[in-house]
């Protein structure tokens, strides 16, 4: 972890050190999560990757299993069905993919969890003395928890 390595080499002491990795640990969940989610709402241009690569690649983010979790039959059945078939996943089948993730919640409770890393992260700064340190580690916590400044177009309900 690079926070770690840069506190052992700055003399942080031992209890420092064990909280700056923590809240390495728990800001590097909160930034995989809302990779996730801007995977599914995100466009080429704005997140850098081509739109929904994660459901193309078939990859089992937190935002299938909380859908396979808590959807209902028909929206389990269709997400089971879309992810174990042979070939490519056509573009019809990426949007209903991703309104079963809108109706189920899940890309909701991403976000709720990208906050929830945050709160964690920055209450393990708490304990570092340098203020400079803490306040810049702040910063970048509080970046990731920014959803109102997407473009217009990514911009959908339950994120404003």
């Amino acid at each position: 972890f690079p926070v770690v390595l840069a506190s052992i080499l700055s003399e942080y002491d031992k209890e420092e050190i064990e909280h700056l990795k923590k809240f390495g640990i728990d800001i590097g969940l909160a930034y995989q999560i809302r990779d996730d989610v801007l995977d599914v709402i995100g466009d080429q241009e704005y997140i850098g990757k081509v739109y929904s690569t994660d459901i193309r690649e078939r990859k089992k983010r937190i935002l299938l299993i909380y859908s396979l979790k808590n959807g209902a039959k028909e929206d389990i059945k269709k997400l089971t069905e879309t992810y174990n078939k042979k070939g490519d996943i056509s573009e019809i089948e990426v949007k209903e993919v991703i309104k079963i993730f809108e109706r189920t919640g899940a890309i909701r409770y991403c976000v709720d969890l990208i906050k929830d890393y945050c709160n964690k992260a920055i209450n393990h700064l708490e304990n570092i003395k340098d203020k400079n340190v803490k306040n810049q580690l702040k910063e970048i916590s509080s970046l990731l928890t920014r959803f109102n400044d997407l473009p217009k177009n990514l911009k959908i309900k339950f994120l404003e």
